[in-house]
């Protein structure tokens, strides 16, 4: 039996409190005493954040997906506002003096012009047009986009109207056609006097009033009949441009056939120098039937 101070396995003593039970660990070999040692890693630390900071981090993301989504919205009306509208054939359509844009926007919405109302309202407020829309009567054609739309009314390329008035007319005669126009709109207080309207082809578009109408004619009788005085040759028997009006009415009355005016009024002249009659039927038709004319 052994001594307990003695290494079994060699026979030499042991030192003084060396451990028989704790084993002995196994010497490295060269190759694992040439591997460095693994460093431990820093150790991890938990950064707890500042409810500021994660308040500013909250609001940052709503506005990147605000802005995302506001984005998104300007991109896709600005494709609905110029892209082919839903009408599939040109169609009519009126804008009535004194509408709003809120009111023009639902009535195209209603009549198939526009697909939306709110698309198209925000398109014309963002191009700061809605001040130039103007009101008239608009042929809109089959596929045309809102773009398109807003174009003609703020170009006001509405529809134009047409009424003639014969030369010879009276001025009784020329108000009753224009009243006659169910195009025209409101009332004519009293009839010109005769010669102060000139007789002519006149555009206009519905809605347009009566006594507009009637504004035009006279001052277009103005400039034309200042133009002719101002050129009038030397001699004449004609004192007054109301005088020149009157016969040149009388000339109009007496024939429809242009070339054959001047003859007439070379007549009519001839007569005036010599002091004679103008024995002309127009005036004595007008004598007898007034600005009403023959029936």
């Amino acid at each position: 039996m052994s001594d307990s101070n003695t290494d079994p396995r060699t026979a030499r003593p042991l030192p003084a409190g060396a451990d028989l039970g704790r084993p002995r660990l196994s010497p490295k070999s060269a190759s694992e005493l040439l591997q460095p040692e693994r460093v431990p890693g820093p150790p991890v630390r938990v950064v707890k954040r500042h409810p500021v900071g994660r308040f500013l981090s909250f609001v940052f993301t709503l506005v990147v997906v605000a802005a995302l989504l506001v984005g998104g919205a300007i991109a896709y009306g600005r494709y609905e506002f110029t892209r082919p509208g839903p009408s599939e054939e040109s169609r009519t359509v009126t804008v009535a003096a004194g509408s709003t844009l809120n009111d023009i926007a639902a009535a195209f919405e209603r009549q198939g012009i526009v697909s939306s109302r709110w698309i198209f309202w925000a398109g014309v407020r963002l191009s700061e047009q809605e001040a130039a829309l103007k009101a008239g009567e608009y042929l809109i054609p089959a596929g045309a986009s809102m773009s398109e739309v807003m174009e003609a009314l703020v170009g006001g390329r509405s529809i134009a109207y047409a009424i003639t008035f014969p030369e010879g007319l009276t001025s009784q005669q020329i108000v009753e056609r224009i009243r006659a126009n169910e195009l025209l709109v409101g009332e004519i207080t009293s009839i010109p006097p005769e010669g102060s309207l000139l007789p002519e082809t006149y555009h206009f578009q519905r809605g347009d009033t009566r006594e507009n109408l009637i504004a035009r004619m006279r001052r277009d009788r103005d400039r034309i009949i200042t133009e002719i005085w101002n050129r009038r040759v030397e001699g004449l028997p004609i004192d007054t441009l109301e005088e020149f009006v009157i016969l040149a009415s009388i000339v109009e009355r007496e024939t429809a056939l242009a070339d054959e005016r001047s003859r007439v009024a070379s007549v009519f002249i001839n007569r005036l120098r010599q002091g004679m009659r103008l024995q002309s039927d127009p005036t004595v038709i007008y004598g007898l039937y007034g600005g009403g004319g023959r029936s």
